[in-house]
């Protein structure tokens, strides 16, 4: 199923929530709507889902507006972050009861439910209530609920969130198995951006209620759009560094207090303006032994495999990427280096990138 939304808004009590939405989902794609608390994305998937209506815009299934089609007509499934299993149902009937709704033959609802159970692993705990299933299992029930009725489109409300990690993980493999399996159109609202870059053909990056930037995770990530996208994609977080463009002859400097760091020709700014924030990877500033600018040693932040080490340097705050037993301490002073190749450039005002 294609989904469309056009110029879709919604207004609670004077308060707009989504603004002017646009956007497109083919048939067959996985789409995260990615952004913090607040950011109009629940709202939205609720107005594809029919729970709302939109104050202005409309909302196309294959090219059918279907703002006033009731949500029960939609032909979805929806999976919701408290899993909304009924308690006093075993696991079978929870299965069940979209088939039952449904009038369909009991034998045919038995045949359905143990094939969804197969296939999510449900068959040894098929007699067993909600509450005696871990939050693994609830949610896996709660996915057939939704998969069971064979929908054209599956809705995802934050469904990870109160799994533990290693859950998640396996969550997010088994999740992402299944639509590329069935081939089900998937909008996947999500504020871990870990969620939507592991899982998602393409984020919809949303802020205050307005679609920020979309496209591919890779180029998400490589190259963001905006000032927001770049600083809310990507851990450890993209620094952001307050510097002014200068030009001396024919070479383009960023200028970081006393520093002045050269711009490869591949990454110099479009355009000047007079407020530049650039933007570079912790990963793609390093220790340097030979050569560097000299940083203090702010913090060290130990993450198991790696270090995340944040410099003082020239009143900025630099996080940078190192293999544990580096022997640095908070205080030491040392030489860092930043790959000018990887870095961005956006325009503080509006937040637009200068690349």
């Amino acid at each position: 199923m294609r989904v469309r939304l056009n110029n879709v808004s919604k207004n609670f009590d004077g308060t707009m929530v989504v603004k002017n939405l646009n956007l497109n989902i083919e048939d067959g794609e996985f789409m995260a709507l990615l952004g913090p608390s607040g950011c109009g994305k629940t709202t939205t998937l609720l107005m594809i889902a029919g729970i709302y209506r939109p104050s202005e815009g409309t909302i196309e299934f294959d090219g059918r507006i279907v703002n006033r089609v009731p949500a029960k007509d939609r032909h979805l499934g929806m999976v919701f972050q408290s899993y909304a299993l009924y308690p006093h149902m075993t696991v079978y009937e929870n299965l069940a009861f979209p088939l039952t709704i449904q009038r369909k033959p009991k034998t045919e609802i038995r045949r359905e439910v143990i094939q969804m159970a197969e296939m999510l692993g449900l068959t040894e705990v098929l007699d067993r209530k909600p509450g005696m299933l871990s939050g693994g299992q609830q949610q896996r029930v709660a996915l057939g609920r939704a998969l069971i009725k064979k929908p054209r489109l599956l809705l995802f409300d934050e469904p990870l969130s109160n799994l533990d990690a290693r859950l998640r993980v396996t969550m997010r493999a088994e999740i992402k198995r299944l639509q590329k399996e069935l081939s089900i159109t998937t909008i996947y609202v999500t504020h871990d951006q870990t969620e939507a870059l592991t899982m998602a053909d393409r984020i919809a990056v949303m802020r205050d209620g307005a679609l920020e930037a979309v496209g591919p995770a890779e180029m998400l990530y490589e190259r963001p759009p905006t000032l927001f996208t770049a600083e809310f994609i990507g851990h450890p977080p993209m620094n952001l560094l307050d510097v002014a463009l200068e030009e001396r002859g024919e070479e383009v400097y960023a200028r970081l207090g006393a520093l002045l760091l050269k711009i490869p020709r591949s990454r110099t700014p479009r355009r000047f303006a007079s407020r530049v924030k650039m933007g570079i990877r912790p990963q793609h500033v390093t220790l340097a032994r030979q050569g560097g600018y000299p940083a203090k040693v702010y913090l060290i932040e130990p993450q198991g495999n790696q270090d995340v080490i944040i410099c003082d340097i020239e009143g900025a705050h630099v996080s940078l990427v190192a293999a544990p037993h580096h022997n640095l301490t908070m205080g030491d002073m040392v030489n860092i280096a930043f790959h000018m190749e990887n870095a961005h450039f956006y325009e503080s005002d509006s937040g637009r990138s200068l690349l």
